[in-house]
This record gives structure tokens, sequence and C-alpha cells, in this order.
């Protein structure tokens, strides 16, 4: 499973201090661009209109695009998304999670080389970003490279133990390595922290075939399926099918 960068207000408010009018109005429009995970359609408005006076710092550009490419990528305009990325990365090279993003996108277009090489970017930029391995990792993962994959998803738990995308992604690599008993393990503790990935119950019911224990693949399948219908075909783009 992948991860997009929580939301980034303080950068943009805090770059706005530097010789810009502190106006009550312009102050809101900073935070609704920040607001492309509950209501993209305002932030891309808001964005706009900042993007628009020609008075930000590059510093504060940078942000405004990199908030509006997430809400077209939260919209599914993923070609406006990593156009905006580009632009953000353009004025701040230098920012690691601009490039983690715009690999989700190259993602969502099935560009995985393209996408890992942002990741392999993100996490030159930033070793200690969790987030770039996981998302490497579950790419490496779909491609067939399940050593990589392994290499990285075992990084990003260590550098981050708790993290329910970061299980489920490996267990999606044992499970296509075959190691069936390491998976359950992994889809086992991608639920215990977060009961609602669908994708890690249906991956365990897949593992649980693979073991021979039919009641609870049975239940955990039809489970997920229940939640999500599409979910097999997922699987079967993973590179998995069922047994």
């Amino acid at each position: 499973m992948r991860f997009l960068r929580p939301l980034l207000i303080t950068l943009v408010l805090t770059g706005s201090l530097h010789g810009i009018a502190k106006a009550e109005t312009r102050d809101r429009q900073i935070i609704r661009c920040a607001s492309y995970e509950t209501d993209p359609d305002l932030a891309i408005v808001s964005c706009a209109a900042l993007l628009g006076t020609g008075q930000e710092p590059d510093s504060v550009m940078a942000q405004l695009f990199y908030n509006r490419a997430n809400a077209y990528e939260k919209k599914g305009q993923v070609e406006r998304a990593i156009q905006d990325y580009n632009l953000a990365i353009r004025l701040k090279p230098d920012d690691a999670m601009v490039y983690n993003n715009r690999g989700l996108a190259y993602d969502d277009k099935g560009q995985y080389e393209r996408a890992i090489a942002d990741y392999d970017q993100a996490i030159k930029l930033n070793p200690a970003n969790a987030l770039s391995y996981n998302n490497r990792c579950w790419d490496h993962a779909i491609l067939g490279k399940l050593e990589q994959a392994l290499a990285d998803c075992n990084t990003s738990l260590k550098l981050s133990p708790g993290n329910a995308g970061a299980y489920d992604s490996r267990g999606l690599v044992y499970l296509k390595l075959g190691r069936s008993k390491e998976a359950i393990a992994d889809y086992d503790a991608a639920l215990r922290l977060n009961p609602g990935l669908t994708g890690s119950l249906y991956g365990r019911g897949l593992a649980y075939r693979l073991v021979n224990n039919r009641p609870n693949a049975t239940r955990d399948m039809t489970a997920a399926q229940q939640i999500d219908p599409d979910i097999a075909n997922k699987f079967a783009t993973y590179g998995v099918t069922t047994p």
C-alpha cells in the first residue's frame, strides 16, 4: 500500500510572512489551498488565486503547486497533478516528498519505472523517509523485483515500525515469494494496526489458501470482496491470482 504526504500548512504560512501582507483573506486562502484531502475543489481554486497574484516567493509558490497537485490527484486528474509537481520541483528541487507524490501519480498511470526513479530521488534527499521506501517496495513487488522489494519494506519498517502500509506491502512480497506463513503474519500485523485494509484481508485469504486453510481463506476473501467487489482484479494487476 502506498502513502501520500500529510498536509503542510506550516511551511506556507511561515514563508508567507516574508515581505507579504498578512491580510486575513489571504491567510484563509492559504489554509484552503492546503485542504486538498477534504475539499480538493476548494484547494484548487484557492491555490490558483494565490498563484495568480505573482507576489509569492519561490518557496511558497512551490508549496502552492504541491498542494494543488495533490488536489488534482485526489480528483483523479493525474496529468494535471504531474504538471504541478513538475513546477514545484523546478522551484524547490530539494523537497523529497514532492518526488514521493509525483511517484504516486506515475503509479496511477502504471508507469512504475518512472515512479521508482522518483522514489529513488526522494530517498536520496531524505534517507529516513519510510514512506518512500514503502512506496518503492510496492512498485518493486508489482514488477517482480522481489528481493529489492523485500529490502525496501524491511527498511521502511525499521524506520517506522508501526506502519500498517509497510506490513501490507511486505505481505504482498511474501505472497509473491511463496512464503505464505510470513505473508499471513504481516497481513495480521497490518490488520491489527488498520482493520480497514481490504487488500490485507484479501491477501491474507490468498495466503491461507496456499497453506490449505480453506475455512480462513474463504472467510477473509469473502469479507474482502463484500467490501470491494473488484479486489480480485486488483490483485491480478499486482501479479497475484487466486490459487
